[in-house]
């Protein structure tokens, strides 16, 4: 029951740092700058395929941006590449981005070559709740048992 609780502890501690470090990591992009960007390539690419062997989809959109007064150019939509298995998900992304369109990007400010068209989302924080019930759990469980003897 000891290692039932151990591994329930281990658990939600992974589940806790990796929640906390999305939350960082979306954090990070508070400080970035929102300029004006131009979209000048639109396509979606279906050359790479997915570990089970489905072709994986990927949106590239790349646009131009100035930054103190230096153009730039980025293809990222978000941190990650944005990719899915199922090619309505990407189609209607790329639907918000067409070729000649006007949209707002972010940019680091400190990197000025890296940019964004989507912000991450906080929601990780928010979740964070869940992996720390297991440790709660996961304590209680061995305090429980240890208290008994």
């Amino acid at each position: 029951m000891a290692m039932l609780g151990f591994s329930l502890c281990v658990m939600g501690a992974i589940g806790c740092m990796y929640l906390w470090l999305s939350y960082q990591k979306a954090r990070q992009t508070d400080h970035w700058v929102e300029r004006p960007a131009k979209v000048i390539v639109s396509t979606i690419d279906s050359s790479t395929r997915t570990q089970h062997n489905d072709v994986k989809y990927r949106l590239e959109v790349h646009y131009r941006y100035q930054y103190r007064g230096e153009s730039y150019l980025s293809s990222r939509v978000k941190i990650l590449p944005l990719s899915s298995r199922d090619p309505g998900k990407i189609k209607k992304h790329q639907k918000r981005y067409p070729v000649g369109s006007s949209v707002t990007c972010y940019v680091n400010p400190d990197k000025p070559l890296m940019a964004i068209l989507i912000k991450p989302t906080k929601a990780a924080l928010y979740s964070i709740w869940f992996p720390a019930l297991l440790i709660l759990f996961g304590f209680k469980m061995i305090v429980g048992i240890f208290s008994k003897n």
